[in-house]
C-alpha cells in the first residue's frame, strides 16, 4: 500500500513536471523576462510550501541549515537551474525531448551518487543491468529526436 502511494505521488509529480517548461514558458512571454518568471516560478513553490513548513511540530533551525555538508546547497541551485532551462531551453528543442534530456541525466546522476553512495544514500553498485538500462534511456532519446519511422 506505501509503495502504490509513493508511486502515486512520483506518477503525479511527473505529470506536473512534464507541463512545468510550457506554464513557466509562457510565464517568461508574459512577463518579458525568463529571470522574473523564474523568480515568480520559485516565489509560487515557497508560498504553497511555506504553510507546511510552518505546521510542522519541529521550527526550522537556522543552526542546522549552517552546520549541514555544503552540498545541501546543490538542492536550491538545482531547482532554479531545472526552471530557468525549462524557461529558455524547452521551447527550443522541444517541452517532450527536453524533458527526456532531463530525465536521462536525472537518472545519469541518480545512478552515480547510487553506486558512490553519495549525498547519505546507501550504495546501490551500477550493475551491467542497470548500465543496460541508463543505455536504452539514452536510444530513447536519441530515437525520439532523430528517428524517423
Amino acid at each position: 500500500m506505501l509503495f502504490l502511494f509513493g508511486a502515486s505521488a512520483a506518477l503525479v509529480c511527473g505529470l506536473l513536471m512534464g507541463i512545468q517548461p510550457a506554464v513557466n514558458a509562457e510565464i517568461s512571454r508574459r512577463l518579458a523576462s525568463p529571470f522574473a518568471a523564474v523568480l515568480f516560478s520559485l516565489a509560487i513553490s515557497i508560498i504553497i510550501i511555506l504553510p507546511f513548513a510552518l505546521w510542522q511540530e519541529r521550527e526550522p533551525v537556522l543552526a542546522a541549515i549552517i552546520g549541514a555538508p555544503w552540498w545541501v546547497w546543490l538542492g536550491g541551485l538545482a531547482g532554479a537551474a531545472f526552471v530557468t532551462a525549462g524557461i529558455t531551453v524547452a521551447p527550443i528543442i522541444g517541452f517532450a525531448l527536453f524533458l527526456m534530456i532531463v530525465v536521462t541525466g536525472q537518472l545519469v546522476a541518480a545512478s552515480l551518487a547510487d553506486h558512490f553512495a553519495l549525498f547519505g544514500g546507501q550504495e546501490r553498485p551500477i550493475t551491467m543491468s542497470r548500465l543496460l538500462g541508463l543505455c536504452l534511456v539514452l536510444c530513447g532519446v536519441l530515437t525520439f529526436r532523430f528517428g524517423k519511422f
